[in-house]
């Protein structure tokens, strides 16, 4: 067990070893059908990972709560159906249905995502993951296997995703593949920047974080913050510590705490860009995509340069929460202005049946 980080597999007091996890690993490879409850905490109520196994497919969703108490579900995209809303012949929890996007049919991926979990506390890095949500259209979709998430294809050529979503395109304009933007949590650059900020208050942290020790830097900056709580950049290096150590099998995710030294860091420098970027992930709750929206209102009056990408997002957080109009208008500023081409934007203009589309 020292080697696994669940604490909790099916029952309390069932015997959480490699050989239970692997036993399980094998039974899905097999299509066996049956149910599975993997935690990381002793009594299965916190941070876990539930596994439906039915008809050849498996239902994995991740369940978490956020410091404020808010529940919080990820589910994966499955990279053979991204697009489907079809439900799967599984269910979570034996009766919720769930899309063939968020299901997997591929049992040795499916198994390889438990085991990953069981050893790691992380979502299988190989693999999208996305927040469960429910958005409602004001306009419906013409496209009736339309994803509720902004998605990019890992794998797929251009071409090969436009096709994906049938319909037409500029064909005199080459189309753009999204572009992500570097963020606090990413720009290694930044990071180095900020480090020379601090390094007279945590040289140490900084030595380790430069030598890419970075779970050893992580405590130190955490050490450093209870001493200078007033610098921006210690919690800024400590979280892009966070971040290179995710899915890299040193333990449990670290984004609600990242996200909360993000908001740290803007209370402190409000018109920090890469730390409102940092701020917007692709998925989120209700309440947290009302955030990504006051977020990318923001960037937008603060780096016009990127102005378009910052209406795309926007776009798609106001269709995720059914505000349909605020998201074509969005788009249509974007087609106006004429300089963004890209798979994002092509898709959304798609499902709203923007003309020429």
């Amino acid at each position: 067990m020292s080697n696994l980080a669940i604490r909790f597999l099916n029952e309390e007091g069932n015997p959480v070893t490699e050989e239970t996890v692997i036993q399980l690993a094998q039974q899905i490879r097999k299509g066996y059908s049956g149910s599975a409850w993997l935690a990381l905490d002793e009594y299965g109520e916190e941070e876990f990972l539930a596994v439906y196994m039915e008809n050849g497919w498996v239902s994995l969703s991740y369940n978490y709560w956020d410091i404020e108490g808010e529940s919080h579900m990820a589910l994966p995209v499955n990279p053979q159906c991204p697009y489907s809303r079809e439900d799967a012949p599984v269910f979570i929890g034996g009766q919720t249905p769930v899309a063939k996007r968020n299901a997997l049919n591929n049992l040795d991926l499916a198994a390889e995502c438990v085991l990953h979990f069981a050893k790691t506390g992380g979502l299988y890095p190989q693999l999208q993951w996305e927040e469960a949500l429910e958005p409602e259209y004001e306009d419906k979709p013409t496209n009736e296997d339309v994803p509720p998430q902004q998605i990019t294809l890992v794998g797929l050529s251009t071409a090969e995703q436009l096709a994906q979503g049938g319909g037409k395109v500029n064909p005199t304009r080459p189309v753009e593949d999204p572009v992500e933007l570097p963020t606090a949590l990413t720009d290694g650059a930044y990071a180095l920047k900020r480090a020379a900020e601090v390094e007279p208050l945590a040289p140490e942290a900084v030595k380790k974080m430069k030598s890419h020790r970075f779970e050893e830097a992580a405590s130190l900056f955490t050490a450093a913050i209870r001493e200078h709580p007033e610098q921006a950049a210690l919690y800024i290096l400590r979280s892009h510590c966070w971040n290179r150590l995710e899915g890299t099998g040193s333990g449990i995710s670290r984004k609600p705490d990242m996200d909360r030294d993000m908001t740290k860091v803007l209370e402190l420098e409000p018109d920090n860009i890469l730390a409102l970027r940092a701020r917007c992930p692709t998925t989120g709750t209700k309440k947290r995509l009302q955030r990504h929206i006051e977020d990318l209102t923001k960037l937008i009056a603060l780096d016009p340069e990127h102005q378009d990408k910052y209406l795309v997002s926007r776009a798609y957080r106001y269709s995720w929460l059914g505000e349909g109009k605020a998201a074509k208008a969005d788009l249509q500023t974007v087609l106006n202005r004429g300089i963004l081409w890209d798979v994002d934007l092509i898709y959304l203009c798609r499902e709203y049946a923007f003309p020429g589309f």
